[in-house]
This record gives C-alpha cells, sequence and structure tokens, in this order.
C-alpha cells in the first residue's frame, strides 16, 4: 500500500452562507458603532451634552432611530451617522424615507421632553473606510 498524502495546508477563508452574512453584518455594525464614537467625541469637543444615543420611537409613532441626540444653547442636535467606504456614499444613504421616520423619531422625542420643534436641526456625519468624519451640519432642512 502507498502512504497517505500529506495533509493539506491549512487555509484561512470566510465563512460561506449565513455565517458569511452574519459576519459581514458584525462588521458593519461594528464601524458604525465606531464611527458614532467618533461624531459623539466631536460633538462633545464642541460643548454639547450627550442627551441620547441609539434613541428608538415606539411604532406608533413612525419608529425610527436616532443615532446620537445632543443638546446646546437650547437647542438639539439630531445626528444621523453613516459609515460607508466613501464619504460620498455615506453622505448618498439617507433616504426620503428614511428623513421622514427620522422626522417623526424627533417629534416623538421632544414632545416627550415637552420642547419646542423649531429649537431642533439635523446633521449628517459621515464617515469613511478610513476614519475621516465629515460633520454636515443642518443637512436635512
Amino acid at each position: 500500500p502507498r502512504p497517505a498524502p500529506p495533509p493539506a495546508p491549512l487555509q484561512a477563508s470566510l465563512p460561506t452562507g449565513m455565517d458569511r452574512r452574519r459576519l459581514v453584518g458584525r462588521r458593519s455594525l461594528h464601524r458604525g458603532a465606531a464611527a458614532e464614537t467618533q461624531a459623539l467625541r466631536r460633538y462633545l469637543a464642541r460643548g454639547w451634552r450627550l442627551e441620547a444615543r441609539n434613541w428608538r420611537a415606539e411604532r406608533v409613532h413612525g419608529g425610527g432611530e436616532l443615532d446620537l441626540i445632543l443638546w446646546r444653547d437650547g437647542w438639539y442636535a439630531f445626528v444621523e451617522v453613516k459609515a460607508r467606504r466613501s464619504l460620498d456614499e455615506a453622505a448618498g444613504a439617507v433616504t426620503p424615507a428614511q428623513f421622514r421616520r427620522l422626522d417623526l423619531a424627533s417629534q416623538r422625542f421632544l414632545n416627550l421632553r415637552g420642547a419646542d420643534f423649531a429649537d431642533r436641526r439635523f446633521d449628517l456625519a459621515i464617515c469613511d473606510q478610513w476614519g475621516r468624519m465629515e460633520i454636515l451640519e443642518n443637512a436635512f432642512a
């Protein structure tokens, strides 16, 4: 009898199927959380105070999640954070339907606080794959 061939070298490969989707989803979640933290640090350095992070409105009030809610000098800033490969991709990632959900969620948040709708703004914090970030103030008018 011939001797058995040597075992094949171990190869590192990505999982396939559902395992691969879970892995990619975790990476996206991690990248998004890192971008949120980076944006939060920038706002805190400018004197803003964090009111809430990843705040969700109830479905009956339109649903929607607000990534960062900050307050300074009587103003609320509702910040949507987007992390994509490029800054352009991130900037284009907010759809009109998503903005409507953000608007409804912000109204619900302000109702619960007894605050005025006029004292708010919507900012967009965009981050690329290299960690570069831009904050677009009053991005949704």
